[in-house]
Order: C-alpha cells, then sequence, then structure tokens
C-alpha cells in the first residue's frame, strides 16, 4: 500500500474501488478535509461563478485571477480550445470585448434592436452607427427690387425717362405718354449664397461612459 502525501493534493483527488480487477464506476472525488494536507492547494482560490458567466471588474488580469481564480479569462478575442465553454458553445475564441458596449439580446422580437433580433448569433459585434434622418433648411433667399417712376408724381423729373432713352437709344423716338406710363425697371438678381454643412466632432458616437475591465468564466 501507498500512502497518501500532502503533495498528493495539489490536484484533484478522486478514490476509485476495485473488486475483481474491475474497477468501479463513477469514481469519487474527495471531499475538502484531506485537502488541508496541502498548503499548496489550501492557498488555491476557488473559482467563482458558472462557466459562460460575464464580469465588470476594476481589478487587472493579475489581480482578478488572484480573487477569482484561474478559470476567468479577459473577453479579449484570445483562443479557449479545449476549455469548458469552447466545448459547450463550439466557440474558438472568446468575444473581443475591447472597447466595445454590451447589449442584451432581443428575447421576444422587441424590435429594440432593429438590426437583430432572438435569433441572431450571440457575442457578434455590431458596428457603430447613427439612425437615419434629414435636416430641413429655408430658402437660400435669392431675391430683387422693383423700381417704378409714376409719371412725375412725387417730384420725379418727367423728363429723366426720355433724357435716359436718349441717352442709351441713340435717337429712338418714343411717345412720351408710353415712356411715362411704363417707366418701370428692376434691379439685377441678388441675394443668391450658399450654406456650407462642415463636418465636426469625434471618431465615434458614444454616450458618456466608465471603462472596466470584463473577464469572462471558460471552465
Amino acid at each position: 500500500m501507498t500512502p497518501l502525501v500532502a503533495a498528493d493534493f495539489d490536484s484533484t483527488i478522486y478514490l476509485g474501488v476495485v473488486v475483481n480487477n474491475y474497477e468501479l464506476i463513477p469514481r469519487t472525488e474527495l471531499s475538502y478535509s484531506p485537502y488541508a494536507l496541502s498548503v499548496a492547494f489550501a492557498q488555491t482560490v476557488v473559482c467563482s461563478g458558472a462557466v459562460g458567466d460575464v464580469k465588470y471588474s476594476i481589478l487587472n488580469p493579475t489581480q482578478f485571477a488572484a480573487e477569482n481564480g484561474n478559470c476567468w479569462v479577459p473577453m479579449d478575442g484570445r483562443s479557449i480550445a479545449g476549455s469548458q465553454l469552447a466545448t459547450i458553445t463550439g466557440m474558438s475564441n472568446v468575444p473581443n470585448g475591447g472597447g466595445m458596449f454590451l447589449r442584451s439580446q432581443d428575447f421576444s422580437n422587441s424590435n429594440q434592436d432593429p438590426d437583430r433580433d432572438h435569433n441572431s448569433a450571440i457575442a457578434q459585434s455590431q458596428g457603430d452607427g447613427n439612425k437615419s434622418h434629414s435636416h430641413s433648411m429655408s430658402s437660400e433667399g435669392g431675391h430683387n427690387h422693383s423700381l417704378g417712376i409714376d409719371n412725375g408724381a412725387g417730384g420725379v423729373d418727367a423728363a429723366e425717362p426720355m433724357l435716359f432713352l436718349s441717352e442709351v437709344c441713340d435717337g429712338c423716338q418714343l411717345a412720351k405718354s408710353l415712356v411715362l406710363a411704363n417707366w418701370i425697371a428692376n434691379t439685377s438678381y441678388a441675394g443668391d449664397h450658399t450654406h456650407f454643412i462642415y463636418s465636426d466632432g469625434i471618431s465615434e458616437s458614444r454616450p458618456k461612459n466608465l471603462n472596466f475591465w470584463i473577464y469572462i468564466r471558460i471552465n
């Protein structure tokens, strides 16, 4: 018979029973009491939570593992081949949550996440964007001004239209009554201008936020 020693309890120990060269199954995992023989195991942190849990923390990865066990990893896209989480979900890597906001899966097509529904793959990233909308703008302001002469009334010299025509027409012969009755001129079209909308802002769309470490349990 080989006696048990403290070093044996640095790992998980199972009790097996053999009858007539046949081992009875399943084996029984030893309770915590024998592990008191091993100081190394007694100081090992038992993993908290359950496989697949996600935790926010202000502790960095080294500090977090010391307090919560080594079955947690940062949610940074790393490979988890061979882990319980990979076996359960078929995932080969944990999601890369660096700099990402977490959003609840839509349970019942509530349309609160219109680009995904309850059948969408879990832990899939979604690009940023702004909801489609439009902006209205008033008329640009083009206009002109009319200039009229009322047959000499109001202090306008009735000879001025004739003088003007004689200068620009070089001998035009028009009845004075016709000139005075129709002397209306427009200024050139004025007021056209353009509005420019310049881009402004930061490199992404985001609300006010706090940043934390995010971990996921894989074993």
